[in-house]
């Protein structure tokens, strides 16, 4: 996927090719991370029995952390991504 997106930036002439490294690696790992959390976590928290409360704590701390991943990621993208608004907003 990261590959993915560094080449289609390159499709659109964005020849930042550092950041366009970057932004490709950065929204890779926010769509793993995104996926992970609403294909696993969020299920599983979900079905799991309410009486449980220690699989539940578990699976809340592990809510937490995903969260935090998917934030420093998020946080990880933004000067890139600014950038690459910046680029697309000029009509470069």
């Amino acid at each position: 996927m990261q590959q993915r997106v560094t080449n289609r930036l390159s499709e659109f002439a964005y020849a930042d090719l550092d950041s366009a490294i970057r932004i490709g690696r950065h929204t890779a790992e926010i769509a793993v991370l995104g996926e992970r959390f609403a294909n696993v976590t969020l299920p599983l928290f979900l079905t799991l029995n309410r009486e449980n409360r220690d699989a539940v704590a578990e699976v809340i701390l592990a809510i937490k952390s995903e969260l935090d991943e998917l934030r420093d990621a998020l946080v990880d993208s933004e000067q890139n991504v600014a950038e690459l608004v910046e680029f697309f907003h000029s009509g470069r």
